[in-house]
């Protein structure tokens, strides 16, 4: 090989090498926007299951308060 073929040779290894870093970062700023948007869906589902167990909590004193009346007006029945 020639001087001037090692320095193209060499010149194109540098330019693929160019091209592979940029698709290298391309695919970390990519990888980094599906991970914040990953966390603000986490962050919203995280913050609906918390009121889904505020609203179950909410419904379950009611039915618990009702289940005792209703075992009250059983007994009252019975009698």
């Amino acid at each position: 090989m020639t001087n001037q073929q090692l320095m193209d040779n060499g010149n194109q290894m540098t330019d693929e090498t160019d091209q592979a870093i940029e698709r290298s970062k391309k695919v970390v700023h990519e990888t980094i926007n599906v991970g914040t948007e990953t966390t603000q869906a986490l962050k919203a589902q995280t913050e609906q299951m918390s009121r889904i167990v505020n609203e179950l909590d909410s419904i379950h004193f009611p039915i618990k308060k009702a289940s005792k009346l209703v075992k009250e007006i059983g007994r009252q029945v019975n009698f």
